[in-house]
């Protein structure tokens, strides 16, 4: 499965999460940059589904073993809370809203160590994608439990560090 990540201009790359992902993801996420070029990357969106808990998200477990084997790419969201509006609205805006299909994950609490005024449900880009790939391993089967903890290494280590 691909992994993109939509990184906004204005985010610090030094504060990042998911920068360090293109270095411990197999294959390597393709970093999309908005605002949006044109051409996008992200133009074919056949089989690409956005992490974000839009209104319209399921759950992997609220998918069918079809839906979830029919995901190619996965596509991440990497910039503060304040900012997803923006960058959500361009989203929808360039590709229209009934045609974007949204994956949310399941309750978990964030140990990112950046301050937001939306409570500790909202995750760090690197650990949604850590769970995204965590539980999408479980609903196809469960094989191989931890398999993904490598993509919070340098999490781990600015964690310890801050």
């Amino acid at each position: 499965m691909q992994l993109a990540i939509i990184h906004h201009k204005t985010e610090n790359i030094a504060k990042s999460s998911a920068i360090p992902l293109k270095f411990l993801c197999t294959p390597s996420p393709e970093i999309v940059p908005f605002p949006f070029p044109t051409p996008c990357s992200l133009d074919d969106l056949a089989n690409t589904y956005f992490l974000y808990p839009h209104k319209n998200a399921m759950t992997l477990s609220e998918m069918s073993h079809s839906q979830r084997q029919d995901i190619t790419r996965i596509v991440a969201i990497d910039c503060t809370w304040r900012q997803t509006k923006p960058l959500m609205d361009g989203l929808i805006t360039k590709y229209g809203e009934e045609r974007l299909k949204f994956i949310k994950l399941d309750n978990y609490e964030s140990v990112f160590w950046r301050f937001n005024q939306h409570g500790k449900s909202c995750l760090s880009t690197a650990e949604a994608i850590h769970y995204f790939y965590e539980e999408h391993r479980q609903a196809q089967g469960g094989e191989g439990a931890g398999r993904y903890d490598d993509l919070l290494f340098f999490f781990k280590v600015q964690y310890k560090h801050i």
